[in-house]
C-alpha cells in the first residue's frame, strides 16, 4: 500500500506498508514500513518480500504475548503462595 505524501516521514518520496498480524484482521501488532529517498513505486515481489517478513514478526509478537501472560500468571500464583504461607 502506497503512503499518501501527507503521512510520509521528511525526505522520503516513497513508502511502502505493510501490516504485522496474525489472520485475517484477527490480530494486528503493527506495521512495517519501508521508505525510498528516490521516487519509487514498489514491485509485487518487494510487497510480497515485505508481507514474508512481516508474518514471522508477528508470530514472534503472538509468541511473546503468551510467554508474558503465563510469567505473569506464574508471578500472581507465587504471591499467592507465598501469602498463604
Amino acid at each position: 500500500m502506497q503512503q499518501p505524501e501527507s503521512e510520509r516521514p521528511a525526505g522520503f518520496t516513497s513508502t511502502a506498508r505493510i501490516v504485522i498480524g496474525v489472520g485475517a484482521g484477527e490480530r494486528v501488532y503493527g506495521v512495517l514500513r519501508v521508505h525510498s529517498i528516490e521516487p519509487h513505486i514498489f514491485s509485487e515481489d518487494e510487497v510480497l518480500f515485505l508481507e514474508a517478513i512481516s508474518l514471522p514478526l508477528a508470530h514472534v509478537h503472538s509468541l511473546l504475548s503468551v510467554w508474558r501472560d503465563i510469567t505473569e500468571q506464574q508471578r500472581i500464583e507465587a504471591e499467592r503462595s507465598c501469602t498463604e504461607s
